[in-house]
């Protein structure tokens, strides 16, 4: 019996142990609100995003894999193009983003990221591109289908370039805090101007 108590006892100290070698802030977190890309996006257009990081364990410690991810927003009026379109018109599209890359504990507070831009994806959802009432009514399915097919490439384009900007001004997160109930996540990147701006994400339970 007493050796059975002990390596129970043995057991689950090493897996605390191992518990304890583990990044606070491994796991997945979603950003507390909704932010706007630093780079010019198309004119008359309203664009959001709230982005997601995965955090996974590596083999050791101090490094390990990284899944950014996006929700993306997009609101825009377009103007008349065509004798078939002949009144401005508004296109709303809901899009996603997931990039592959690793981690790098540099200090305590301060993490490296290296990502892997051939993995970038960009999903717009045909069904998730909607118009307003006056296209809809007013012009033939054929029309509504090829602009639909324009706006998602048009799109996947500025969605693109827009991340390949997001991600310069994030290959370092700094001031990297987990809060004590390990809910929340912040940290610092670099701005557009001489300062740096600190995001804040949320835990995602039962992410798996």
């Amino acid at each position: 019996m007493f050796t059975i108590r002990y390596f129970l006892i043995a057991g689950m100290a090493a897996l605390c142990c191992a518990c304890s070698d583990s990044p606070r802030f491994i796991g997945s977190w979603l950003s507390s609100a909704p932010t706007e890309y630093n780079s010019p996006m198309p004119q008359n257009s309203s664009v959001s995003f709230i982005t997601g990081i995965d955090f996974q364990q590596g083999e050791n410690s101090t490094s390990g894999p990284l899944v950014l991810t996006s929700l993306i927003d997009i609101s825009q009026q377009l103007p008349a193009d065509s004798l078939l379109i002949s009144e401005p018109y508004d296109v709303s599209i809901a899009a996603s983003t997931s990039l592959k890359g690793t981690w790098t504990m540099m200090d305590d507070d301060e993490i490296a990221i290296a990502v892997d831009f051939n993995t970038f994806q960009v999903n717009v959802d045909k069904n998730g591109v909607t118009f307003s009432q006056n296209i809809l009514t007013r012009a033939d399915a054929a029309t509504v289908d090829s602009l639909t097919q324009v706006s998602i490439n048009s799109w996947k384009k500025d969605i693109t370039r827009a991340w390949k900007h997001e991600l310069s001004r994030m290959q370092r997160f700094e001031d990297v805090e987990v809060s004590r109930d390990r809910n929340m996540l912040t940290f610092e990147v670099e701005n557009t101007g001489n300062f740096d701006i600190k995001l804040a994400f949320q835990r995602v339970i039962n992410a798996d």
